[in-house]
């Protein structure tokens, strides 16, 4: 008598299932084969892949190798081991009907009579209905969370914490820092030199690296720091906890497009605005223009505090002295023999440690999803049991939350990967482009001081240079010609042409 062959197919979602865990299911699957008299010839398993699609290797492989005619039988633990898609389910059923082969499932004792087929159907319906029913449910959770005011998966902002029932409280450590940003911005001081004075007093970010210009931008424009909680089109006013007064954010916000609208003239006229600060008194350096009494019109870098006579005496810089000068060293440094290799690494090093954070980031959500999705998956056998109580419905309830946030999470984290790999070649090449860029041309100018210019501090007698590549001492000149640099443009009048 011709012995009946056969094959086990075993899968899940999470590492931590423990009934349907593969060693589970095969042990089923063995037990079942032995007691019908099949004889197991091969067993294939899928680990951490997801039932409600058809990209699963092993899977795929059973089906290929059902067209050699080696077995008989494929045997899974429950029907939605083989799949939770209807459709599918219908036709991988039927390839392998095609090739002589049959699915059974060792635990649902399902007969080819009718009542057999409607159940199996019942069955495949169900692994199904759950799918897109726990996708629905995800959504209305984060709609739920929404309207309690808690926060749904994002992080919380520099200068609060999440408590244990989602909801934000104060980081008193880090609101000071928050404060601070707020004071300084209102007193003129620029994002660079925000981040510069957080350094000094010790505030980190939370992977204890300095404080970034976005990170700053970011906060300045964080309704949350005035109480309001927003999520889509839902909005609840004075819902957290302030650390900041509402006439000082709406201040800032106020000055905000002021400030930005003179760095964003730069390409025109002023291609140092946002870069250039007064040593003496901490201010920005921003365009002027003087028109002499011939009607030339001269354009110049001044001090802020100087215009608004404020008590600084820093003096007025030539605009295109000041940006030749500093355009000249920048290409003299760049061209310097090992100068490209020194920033290609440094640059490499950099977005490897950014993709690196936030690939392992990324890494541990996607294993507690998938942890999380596999305990779902126990409840819901458990509940197709019979076994259904009160303690039961909790954990359900509580996996369900948490899986809700870490989806979000999961959706943030994905937004912030970068999605170009940088390699060595890439930026060599764009260094050396620069590096031989015309410092003649309006776009040429632009381009040197925006990609290489971190700031510059203007002193009576120096200029003190820092460079984007560059977070050690700045560089120093101590060479400023006066008669060159210095403005000192009067008309007959003795009125400076440039005041307002």
């Amino acid at each position: 008598m011709e012995l009946s062959r056969g094959v086990i197919y075993a899968r899940y979602s999470s590492d931590k299932q423990r009934e349907e865990s593969i060693e589970g299911q095969i042990r089923e699957c063995k037990a079942y084969a032995e007691r019908e008299g099949i004889v197991i010839t091969h067993i294939y398993t899928d680990r951490a892949l997801s039932a409600r699609t058809d990209k699963r290797p092993e899977f795929r492989q059973m089906v290929e190798d059902s067209k050699k005619g080696k077995f008989d039988y494929v045997i899974v633990y429950q029907l939605d081991r083989f799949s939770r898609s209807r459709e599918d389910s219908a036709v991988y059923k039927s390839i392998l009907r095609k090739n002589g082969v049959k699915v059974i499932s060792a635990k649902e004792n399902i007969s080819d009579a009718p009542a057999g087929i409607i159940l199996e159907s019942m069955l495949e319906g169900m692994a199904e209905y759950y799918s897109a029913e726990l996708s629905q449910k995800v959504n209305r959770g984060m709609y739920e969370n929404a309207l309690k005011g808690k926060m749904n998966g994002t992080p919380a902002p520099l200068g609060y914490r999440i408590n244990t029932d989602k909801f934000l409280e104060i980081n008193e450590h880090e609101a000071k820092a928050v404060q601070l940003v707020f004071d300084l911005y209102l007193k003129n001081y620029s994002i660079p030199s925000i981040c510069s004075v957080l350094d000094s007093k010790g505030y980190k970010s939370r992977k204890g690296k300095k404080l970034s210009y976005s990170t700053i931008r970011t906060i300045l424009g964080n309704e949350k720091y005035i109480g309001t909680y927003r999520w889509k089109d839902i909005v609840i006013e004075n819902h957290i906890p302030a650390i900041i007064d509402k006439k000082v954010f709406e201040e800032v916000q106020r000055m905000k497009p002021l400030r930005t609208k003179n760095k964003g003239h730069r390409s025109d006229f002023y291609n140092l605005c946002g870069k250039l600060y007064c040593g003496k008194c901490g201010g920005s350096y921003i365009g002027s223009t003087a028109t002499s009494k011939t009607g030339d019109k001269h354009h110049y870098y001044s001090c802020c505090n100087r215009r608004k006579r404020k008590g600084c005496d820093g003096r007025n810089f030539r605009r295109d002295q000041l940006e030749n000068m500093i355009i000249k060293r920048t290409l003299e440094i760049l061209n310097t023999p090992g100068t490209i290799q020194a920033i290609t690494e440094l640059a490499i090093k950099t977005h490897a440690d950014i993709v690196g954070d936030t690939a392992y980031q990324l890494e541990s959500v996607n294993n507690r999803i998938k942890e999380l999705k596999g305990e779902l998956d126990n409840y819901m056998m458990a509940i197709a049991k019979g076994y259904m109580s009160d303690a039961l419905q909790a954990q359900i309830e509580k996996a369900e939350s948490e899986l809700n946030s870490l989806i979000a999470q999961k959706a943030n984290l994905e937004i912030q990967t970068p999605s170009i790999g940088l390699t060595t070649e890439h930026i060599e090449f764009f260094l050396l482009k620069m590096a031989k860029e015309n410092p003649s041309t309006n776009a040429g100018r632009a381009r040197l001081l925006d990609t290489f210019i971190k700031s510059c501090t203007l002193y009576d007698d120096r200029v003190e240079i820092v460079f984007n590549y560059k977070s050690e001492l700045p560089q120093l000149f101590d060479d400023i010609e006066e008669s060159s640099l210095t403005c000192d443009l009067v008309d007959h009048q003795g009125i400076e042409p440039w005041t307002p």
